[in-house]
């Protein structure tokens, strides 16, 4: 078996999904250790209040990059045809509409960032000693955006590709210079400006990387202003503003949640709130990660009119994600308050409830998740982004309302329920419609495995005692006793690993 194992390993990462599995997995681990280090240094170096602020901004530029319209995230679809075809000047004609708009949505950003940075600033309770760093820090968040985003067009060449790793490498990159230019600016005193610099250098890191990556695979791109195209123009539109919708609705009810936060209970509380969902990110991007693997590999198939693979793909992933997702889930409620703990301070855990209703989020949004790409790879995204609409409404009427009840728990309760009615009955319902076959095909074994699941959470749940801050990080005897559902999961997960096929390194 030793003698074996290399070639295993070349096995592994011998196809670019595989490729892609292990550099994503390597970058969420960069990005684990970056984000563990880089909470406790500015909570050293820095207070809540300037902690809370970048939270805040930083949530808040989002809104301004939903100018984009959606073209960003649709390049990598709207890409696939012209690559295919290797028709030069249908790709060059393509290229040249995507990177002018692209060019022209990111000076529209750093023009409306500019002349709305009074009102932003002013809409949340931000200290006077704060205030020149506040306007400093939103101004240079501005402006990287704006310059990175004629750049996007890039991470849509290699999507298509099927070379996805290389985003995850570029992002490894990027990481490692943030922290490192934050923690060196950080031990000069500069405080609030660190974020700056580390902002600047990285953006560099990465869209060199970009570059770079693109011109190995050997397709050249040109920007030929003759060959630009107003029917494209309107192709790129007309699909790219649904992908817009869909992304102003999530980002309108992620920001939300922050903003609310800040308002009712301040912008020191957007602290507790940032370092208790801190696990929940982690966890979130390692799931994810699994799925986004698949995706470049599910739309060359969907390409070619393969979409009984695709389902056979999906029934295989989700036979052994489903108890991952769960293991990970029950994880999240039983250790959520030990890792708050050690991660900065007991005292910042909001409570247990908190970290069940992130655990349920957690396990809603990764099941959902490989269907909700089947609408994009379908070029089919209007009715689901009339729905996400819909979703965010009620999301925030509901975090709003719930958040006087239960305080930050009341802002997961209000999300939770708000996609539970919308988004997720319309996904499982519809995607199944856009493989071309039954859902029985689709969910076949599917709800015996969440059930199963769900009867593991229940357990854990009821064994599980509130704690106070005053307990400490160390995890309780009836913490440990919960543990052994978790040891149950990943035994039945691991049992899935090996009835797949993947453990044996089967998948592509």
């Amino acid at each position: 078996m030793i003698r074996s194992l290399p070639s295993k390993l070349r096995q592994l990462i011998g196809t670019p999904g595989r490729l892609t599995a292990v550099s994503g997995y390597f970058a969420l681990f960069t990005a684990m250790a970056v984000g563990l280090l880089s909470v406790p240094l500015a909570f050293r170096f820095m207070g809540e209040d300037e902690f809370g602020l970048w939270n805040v901004l930083g949530q808040t530029l989002g809104l301004i990059l939903l100018i984009d319209f959606g073209v960003s995230s649709a390049a990598s679809r709207i890409l696939a045809e012209p690559l295919q075809s290797r028709d030069q000047d249908e790709i060059d004609s393509w290229w040249t509409v995507l990177v002018t708009v692209l060019a022209a949505q990111g000076a529209a950003m750093l023009l409306i960032g500019l002349i709305c940075e009074s009102i932003i600033l002013a809409s949340f309770s931000i200290p006077a000693h704060l205030h020149d760093d506040a306007v400093m820090l939103w101004r240079a968040l501005i402006l990287a955006s704006a310059l990175k985003n004629p750049f996007q067009g890039l991470t849509g060449v290699l999507f298509c590709q099927n070379r996805l790793y290389h985003m995850h490498l570029a992002n490894v990159l990027q990481g490692l210079t943030n922290f490192a230019i934050f923690y060196f600016f950080l031990r000069m005193g500069w405080g609030v400006k660190a974020y700056v610099g580390a902002v600047a250098i990285s953006l560099v890191v990465t869209v060199a990387y970009w570059y770079f990556s693109v011109r190995a695979g050997g397709q050249r791109f040109h920007l030929r202003p003759k060959l630009f195209s107003k029917e494209k123009l309107k192709a790129l539109y007309g699909f790219s503003g649904s992908i817009f919708i869909l992304s102003m609705a999530a980002q309108i009810a992620f920001a939300s949640q922050s903003m609310i936060v800040a308002s009712v209970l301040g912008v020191a509380a957007v602290s507790a709130f940032a370092v208790s969902v801190k696990s929940f990110t982690v966890l979130s991007q390692l799931l994810t990660r699994t799925v986004d693997a698949k995706t470049p590999r599910w739309l060359m198939l969907h390409l070619e009119g393969r979409n009984g693979d695709i389902v056979a793909e999906c029934r295989r992933l989700l036979r052994w994600f489903i108890p991952v997702a769960f293991f990970c889930g029950i994880g999240l409620l039983v250790f959520n308050r030990s890792f708050v703990g050690i991660y900065v301070s007991p005292d910042m855990h909001v409570g247990r409830l908190f970290d069940l209703l992130l655990a349920v989020t957690l396990l809603v949004q990764q099941l959902t998740k490989p269907f909700f790409f089947v609408f994009t790879m379908a070029r089919r995204t209007w009715g689901l982004a009339m729905v996400s609409v819909l979703d965010a409404g009620l999301q925030i009427s509901l975090a709003a309302l719930f958040v006087r009840w239960w305080g930050p728990s009341g802002i997961l309760a209000g999300c939770l329920v708000g996609t539970l009615l919308t988004s997720v009955p319309f996904i499982f319902w519809n995607a199944p419609v856009l493989l071309h076959h039954r859902r029985r095909d689709v969910y076949g074994g599917i709800i015996r495995d969440l059930a199963a699941g769900a009867v593991a959470g229940t357990v854990v749940w009821f064994l599980l005692p509130t704690f106070r801050a005053d307990t400490g990080w160390f995890p309780q005897p009836m913490e440990w006793s919960a543990t052994i559902a978790i040891a149950l999961l990943a035994a039945w997960g691991f049992q899935r690993l090996i009835s797949t096929g993947l453990i044996r390194f089967g998948t592509h």
